[in-house]
């Protein structure tokens, strides 16, 4: 018996000028009742497109072809009706890559649950309450953060409010895009086995990842997806064992792993809109693409940077006693102080929802503590937001959490890395050139420079934000859960990106992140926050 079976699944996006951009190519696998299957691959590979595309979520000017069966019904054929009343939620559930942007902003978490409940359980009124707490328990949100509402979330929480949500109605097929994004490793854990218990009940689930942990604890197969296809689908032990993937390409993805060799796949993945329609040919060797410009070919295990200030200079960063939260009387973060030195790199580990993002606001004076002191470069902070001099302003480059809900919908990419350029009155032709530079770096080539933020992979956005922090030449930079949405081999070349330009600028950093291995590796020391009370460890 089978659940879902996919057939030549084809995705065409029609472009201006009426050029069309293959996003999906002939992609073809099957889904049984109580199996799960991990769909792996590089940011911006087509992974997304094709979830978007079983549940009719593509914008107007995609084109499919093939047909994805879920029992009798092609999904590919259906229409919007039959798929907003009988598909979406009932017989397929969906954890959405960017939960934030799926939340309803203005209703509490609560009411979203208990909504959902009624609507696809059919449970009473009186009953909806204890419905949504137990909801909210599988996801393991928290019951005291219910009735906040999704801007007061943390990225792990937004997450697990969307997982709770998606696993209500119990569909036949779940659909988990990036379901672990922004969770540390045990809330990875508790996610990942929840999703396989909807599995193993007879269900069959979809797990589209960039984790290849959370991949290999619960994957009974494993599909790598490149350039748009798939090119290699094995055995979940054979894959992350003995004998280990077939393919070059996917022998890179776990090479680029922090545990492992932490080296990026060289050169950027091919580009839609230049793909032919034949199968990209294998590299050559292993994790190496043809025809394609390197990425910056530094390490991670780099010299110490040295500062290019005069000795003798305050800390480029310090927090005194912060003490922050949106709520007075419960704050998230209590009475927290660090330094960071100039030129040093700062760890930030902790778990899901601890009040780390909030300090690093704090930190970009972005959010006003209740308590404690912001010293920049030896000057208490004097604004916050807009009212902050420029000077304190411009010392920083910050990369959020979420990178959606930090550029701006209407500009596209090259003017989104512009911003900082063009806020300080540089001219067109020094901004053009310094895009120019930071995109080769990140990845990003002139036909993704040309695209809004909707028409590119999360991903893909995350290196523009990435740029964006890059382009003024900041004296230090905060990068809150800036790997959170890429694959191991992105990472592992964005962070050689930073360190490039922290060797060249001697530049302080500040990372927020879940990654204990990742942190270790990348930072001169690491701070781990235990019931937000920081413990400072040598990250060596």
């Amino acid at each position: 018996m089978t659940v879902l079976d996919v057939r030549g699944l084809s995705v065409r996006f029609r472009m201006r000028g009426g050029r069309e951009v293959a996003a999906v190519t002939e992609a073809s696998f099957r889904l049984g009742p109580g199996e799960c299957l991990a769909l792996v691959g590089e940011s911006g590979c087509g992974k997304s497109v094709l979830a978007s595309a079983l549940l009719g979520l593509l914008p107007g000017n995609a084109r499919t072809e093939g047909s994805a069966l879920l029992g009798d019904l092609d999904l590919l054929a259906a229409d919007e009706r039959t798929l907003a009343r009988t598909v979406r939620g009932r017989r397929v559930g969906l954890v959405p890559q960017s939960p934030a942007a799926h939340l309803t902003p203005v209703r509490t978490v609560r009411s979203q649950l208990e909504e959902t409940v009624g609507e696809l359980t059919g449970v009473r009124r009186r009953a909806l309450r204890p419905a949504a707490e137990a909801a909210a328990g599988r996801a393991a949100f928290p019951a005291g953060h219910l009735d906040r509402y999704p801007h007061q979330l943390s990225g792990g929480l937004a997450q697990r409010a969307a997982t709770a949500l998606a696993l209500v109605g119990d569909a036949p097929l779940l659909l988990a895009d990036e379901p672990t994004t922004g969770l540390d490793r045990d809330l990875v854990d508790r996610t990942v086995d929840e999703l396989r218990r909807h599995a193993d009940a007879g269900r069959a689930l979809l797990m589209i990842t960039h984790d290849l942990a959370a991949a290999h604890r619960i994957a009974d197969r494993v599909a790598v997806m490149y350039a748009g296809r798939i090119v290699e689908v094995a055995d979940a032990a054979a894959f992350f064992g003995g004998p280990g993937p077939r393919h070059p390409y996917a022998r890179g993805l776990l090479d680029a792993l922090p545990e492992r060799a932490f080296t990026p796949i060289p050169g950027m993945p091919p580009n839609w809109a230049t793909c032919p329609k034949a199968a990209p040919s294998p590299p050559a060797a292993p994790g190496l693409r043809p025809a394609a410009r390197p990425f910056p070919a530094s390490s991670t295990a780099s010299p110490a940077i040295t500062p290019t200030r005069p000795p003798g200079r305050p800390p480029v960063l310090e927090l005194r006693g912060i003490t922050a939260g949106y709520d007075p009387r419960d704050p998230v973060v209590r009475d927290v102080s660090l330094t960071v030195a100039d030129g040093e790199a700062v760890g930030l580990l902790g778990p899901s929802g601890c009040g780390k993002s909030t300090l690093a606001r704090v930190a970009a004076l972005l959010h006003r503590p209740t308590a404690g002191t912001v010293v920049i470069d030896g000057e208490p902070a004097r604004g916050w937001r807009h009212r902050a001099p420029r000077e304190q302003r411009t010392a920083f480059g910050v990369v959020f959490q979420q990178p959606r809900q930090s550029a701006d919908p209407r500009l596209r990419l090259r003017e989104v890395i512009a911003e900082p350029l063009r806020a300080a009155g540089r001219s067109r032709a020094e901004a053009a050139a310094r895009v120019d530079e930071l995109a080769a770096a990140v990845g990003l080539s002139e036909e993704l420079l040309a695209r809004r933020p909707h028409e590119v992979s999360d991903g893909q956005l995350q290196r523009a934000c990435l740029a964006r922090a890059l382009v003024p030449r900041p004296r230090w930079l905060i990068c809150d859960e800036m790997t959170a949405m890429l694959d191991a081999s992105t990472t592992a070349a964005l962070v050689a990106v930073v360190e490039d330009y922290r060797r060249e600028s001697g530049a302080g950093l500040l990372a927020v992140g879940h990654d204990a291995a990742l942190l270790d590796r990348w930072c001169d020391r690491t701070i781990r926050w235990d019931s937000l009370v920081p413990d400072t460890a040598d990250a060596s």
